[in-house]
């Protein structure tokens, strides 16, 4: 390949598998030119459509629908030769790969419909959190059993006998009319989430504990996570979770930042991001504060001293920065990109570093405009 082919692109870092997936991740849409795509070797676990242009992951060869643009993933002469990924149940003709859980679910996946063949049904075994029907023929999701809606074709999901009363874990709360189990930190949260509404009812949530990580409000009738604890959002139905002398005497949630009033905590990713005020005394975004406090791990600071941003943006061809400082091309020169990112400088495409013999596992591609 012509090193002025190089040189026409824009300088950017991208993934690996974001090159030749028909998706511009480059503002120049060179990561999808169609002779370098040619010559591109998909990275492992990817596959290459016939038409020589487009990756595609192996789990999406020989699925129920197609990936590539030209359907060279669902040709039949490819999938019978094509080993189902692990994890994949391949239909008897071999033309098709599907989720187990698709497996004698009742509908037809398979376009031999051997997925649903009534012999194999009644030696299947269901899968993690599926429950087999009476007749042997269909599984169903177990949250689906006794739950006042028939999913068996033969309707035992719903057998009185068998909707008596469940049997809930230790973890669990059993709903007042003993038919569904819930996780305990569901309860008093101010959703139903039992049919009956058992689990918000006011007299149980009056006297009910919070599981650990909750807060209770202070009419005691519900509970709410302790990182929305004065986040600047009402949560709680008497807006305690934001009373002011709450707030003032709280201390933030690990990975928090308490504004300087006192009376508010934000996520600390936010802290200086240069977007916009997450504290209502707008101190998170002090320019002051922001100048002299260092960024978090994987976080860069822009050159002004200001804002901080993931590493992963800077020189990713998008302005982060004000005045565009994360994308400066004398910077992005030297820049050292992050884990799974990789700049390739200008080079003679058909010599040592070419993309014949460069690997592209975990690299990305950057170009370089003339």
């Amino acid at each position: 390949m012509p090193r002025r082919y190089v040189e026409m692109f824009e300088h950017e870092c991208i993934k690996a598998i974001e090159v030749c997936d028909i998706t511009g991740h480059c503002k120049d849409r060179s990561d999808e030119d169609p002779t370098m795509c040619a010559r591109w070797n998909c990275t492992a676990g990817y596959w290459k459509c016939q038409n020589g242009l487009q990756c595609i992951h192996e789990d999406n060869v020989c699925t129920q629908s197609p990936h590539c643009l030209d359907q060279s993933d669902m040709e039949s002469t490819i999938c019978r030769r094509w080993n189902c990924s692990a994890g994949f149940w391949e239909c008897q003709d071999g033309l098709t790969c599907i989720q187990p859980n698709k497996v004698c679910d009742g509908n037809v996946e398979c376009e031999d419909g051997s997925d649903e063949d009534p012999t194999l049904c009644t030696q299947w075994n269901c899968t993690d959190g599926f429950r087999k029907c009476h007749d042997g023929l269909m599984c169903i999701e177990e949250r689906h059993v006794c739950d006042r809606y028939a999913h068996c074709s033969d309707g035992s999901d719903e057998y009185q006998a068998n909707c008596t009363e469940v049997n809930c874990a230790t973890s669990e709360w059993r709903c007042q009319d003993g038919l569904q189990c819930l996780e305990e930190h569901l309860v008093c949260d101010f959703y139903d989430d039992c049919i009956d509404k058992s689990d918000e009812d006011d007299v149980l949530c009056s006297q009910w504990n919070c599981t650990a990580g909750d807060w209770k409000c202070q009419d005691g009738l519900g509970c709410v996570d302790e990182g929305w604890l004065c986040d600047g959002y009402d949560d709680c139905n008497d807006y305690s979770d934001e009373d002011p002398d709450v707030c003032a005497e709280s201390d933030c949630s690990p990975g928090l930042w308490q504004c300087r009033d006192g009376l508010q905590c934000v996520a600390e990713n936010s802290v200086c991001d240069g977007y916009f005020e997450n504290c209502i005394d707008s101190s998170d975004e002090d320019s002051v504060m922001c100048a002299l406090r260092p960024c978090p791990a994987g976080e860069w600071k822009c050159a002004d001293g200001g804002e901080c941003i993931y590493e992963e943006n800077v020189c990713n061809s998008y302005d982060d920065c004000p005045n565009s400082l994360d994308e400066d091309p004398a910077m992005c020169l030297d820049w050292n990109c992050t884990a799974g990112y990789r700049i390739l400088h200008p080079v003679d495409m058909n010599g040592p570093g070419s993309l014949n013999s460069v690997s592209n596992a975990d690299i990305g591609l950057s170009l370089r405009k003339r």
